[in-house]
């Protein structure tokens, strides 16, 4: 499929939207993936999308919705609009997609929604969701989100506390400030 779409470029869409379409499992969410990295971006690739967004892999909806705010733009209110309702995906990974991309986007009601969702992850006593959460803060790349995630170098589970510290280091990339930095490591 890679080789199909490297070489015909936007005339192969049509036989490999034949070959995703006929596929199932892994084979299928190769097939998207080569799709979502080619970067074609044409009126029957965002119906594509769509479509995708109601497929039974989560991965499949991830890339459907990654492509879209390629294809539509992740300011548009339409991307917003087609995205939102994977804030209650059955995947939390999907959901932490979406509540990344609604944060981002910054237009209401939209983030405000997506801010409770993240607020909901952290709040939880799931230690891979609270974990999850960091990961979407980390991803935001806003310094200023560094203060949300202080308290989390304190928690009970090794794992959050790892993902506290890389969220912290990767929103104080380039410059962090000394005091931030220096509590940081003094928690390691």
């Amino acid at each position: 499929a890679s080789i199909i779409a490297e070489i015909g470029g936007r005339d192969s869409l049509p036989i490999i939207q034949d070959m995703i379409v006929d596929s199932d499992g892994e084979y299928r969410r190769n097939l998207v993936e080569v799709v979502y990295q080619t970067d074609i971006r044409t009126p029957e690739m965002r119906i594509l999308y769509e479509e995708l967004l109601k497929d039974d892999d989560p991965a499949v909806r991830q890339f459907a919705i990654r492509g879209l705010g390629r294809i539509i733009g992740v300011q548009d209110v339409e991307y917003l609009r087609l995205v939102q309702p994977h804030l209650d995906d059955s995947d939390i990974d999907v959901q932490a997609s979406t509540i990344t991309s609604l944060i981002l986007a910054n237009k209401e009601p939209y983030v405000t929604e997506a801010e409770q969702r993240l607020r909901t992850l952290l709040s939880t006593d799931n230690a891979d969701y609270r974990r999850l959460g960091l990961e979407v803060i980390g991803s935001l790349k806003r310094v200023e989100r560094i203060q949300d995630i202080m308290p989390f170098l304190d928690d009970p589970s090794a794992e959050v506390r790892l993902q506290a510290t890389q969220a912290i280091l990767a929103l104080g990339k380039p410059q962090m400030p000394k005091d931030v930095h220096d509590l940081v490591l003094s928690r390691m």
